[in-house]
């Protein structure tokens, strides 16, 4: 009865008024609940836009409020968990309060999502954010879904990506001045000094919200001395291999594993080859999670035309707890062509041929040591999880 005294209260009107404050923070924790959301974790270029998009068309599911100022991606990509939250800085419940305030436009009685496909391959801390904001008990209750591509095609995709990116960063450097105070940086400087303040990455946040931005200068950065994508992937893999023959050396067990991890963490270029490494990340995740929180699709299947429909089936009948979702589902739009289309070389036979020949020596890399496994046996089946009963650890 200490609040009482505090308050001088009487003792029945006490009781009411703790009786409304139960009630109050009873309601709080439902809303809350409420717009609790499933999340899309990955894998970055595998389509995890056109699921986001797909799922979206459906009246039952809702995205995060789009802030002022903001790009339209950032309803989807909320970076929340690898970039905005500092467990030193931030408090648990500060941190879930702001996380689920993106979503309070929602209505009441919609699913939220976010897709930030980013999350899966930053698996040395995603999960431990998740669960220090959202506790072991409502983390338990979570569901992830997870799309994952062929691990050659999604490198090529990577590369096509980061080098359409760094270009278009570049041009917009000479053109638009605006680009200076996007970035938050001080708008005397000069462009040179941006372009340093980038590459040391002391400008803005990966994730942060700017459109191409300082991620883009930095990949540009790190590109310019490595034009010939082949040259560029002998490079990586020799340096994932060097460094995984020294934990055959010095490790076994459990401890070569973690060394194993620590080397495709240490890949650069954003993870051109390492975020391949599936097997590494989810056996990450499931050291936190359950395999049934887990619904894991086939790109290959998504993308077809004939496996498109169920493939939505599965998941909106996996996220709404749900046997008889029923939707008239669309394929969506690809987001932008040009970077499927774009070839390193331009469209020339040498640019071609580049591409031809790094795809060969990436696709040796993922077959050594079953590496790829996973997503052999992912392609095989269509889907992991998704409410089914089939364990899918022992294929990791």
């Amino acid at each position: 009865m200490g609040y009482c005294k505090e308050r001088n209260l009487l003792p029945t009107r006490c009781l009411l008024v703790l009786l409304l404050l139960s009630l109050s923070s009873s309601q709080s924790k439902v809303e809350d609940s409420d717009k609790t959301p499933a999340l899309i974790i990955g894998a970055m270029k595998s389509g995890t836009s056109g699921l986001f998009d797909a799922l979206l068309s459906h009246p039952s599911f809702h995205h995060a409020k789009l802030h002022k100022n903001r790009m339209p991606w950032q309803s989807k990509e909320l970076h929340f968990f690898d970039v905005t939250y500092d467990s030193k800085k931030m408090s648990s419940e500060n941190a879930l309060s702001m996380y689920l305030n993106k979503f309070n436009s929602s209505p009441k009685g919609h699913l939220n999502l976010e897709a930030t496909p980013n999350y899966f391959h930053a698996w040395n801390k995603v999960p431990r954010n998740i669960l220090n904001v959202f506790g072991a008990d409502r983390a338990s209750r979570l569901k992830f879904v997870l799309i994952l591509r062929n691990p050659v095609e999604r490198a090529l995709s990577h590369w096509r990506f980061a080098k359409n990116r760094s270009v278009e960063f570049n041009k917009q450097l000479r053109n638009d001045t605006n680009i200076i105070s996007s970035i938050r940086i001080d708008p005397n400087q000069d462009k040179e000094a941006l372009k340093e303040k980038c590459i040391q990455n002391k400008g803005d946040k990966a994730g942060d919200g700017v459109v191409p931005g300082c991620w883009s200068m930095r990949m540009s950065h790190q590109q310019k001395e490595t034009e010939n994508l082949t040259s560029t992937c002998v490079s990586l893999i020799n340096e994932f291999e060097a460094c995984t023959a020294s934990c055959s050396d010095t490790s076994k067990g459990n401890n070569r594993l973690k060394c194993e991890d620590k080397c495709s963490l240490g890949n650069p270029l954003k993870g051109l080859i390492a975020r391949g490494l599936y097997n590494i990340a989810l056996r990450h995740w499931l050291t936190h999670f359950n395999e049934t929180q887990f619904c894991i699709v086939s790109f290959e299947k998504f993308a077809d035309r004939e496996g498109f429909s169920e493939t939505m089936n599965i998941v909106s009948q996996f996220l709404l707890d749900s046997p008889n979702v029923q939707h008239e589902w669309e394929p969506p739009e690809k987001k932008n062509p040009m970077l499927e289309e774009w070839v390193p070389g331009g469209s020339s036979e040498t640019g071609r041929q580049d591409f031809k020949e790094a795809a060969d020596i990436i696709g040796t890399f993922y077959r050594k040591r079953g590496r790829s496994s996973f997503y052999e046996e992912l392609k095989t089946r269509g889907t992991f999880g998704c409410g089914s009963e089939e364990k899918f650890r022992q294929f990791i």
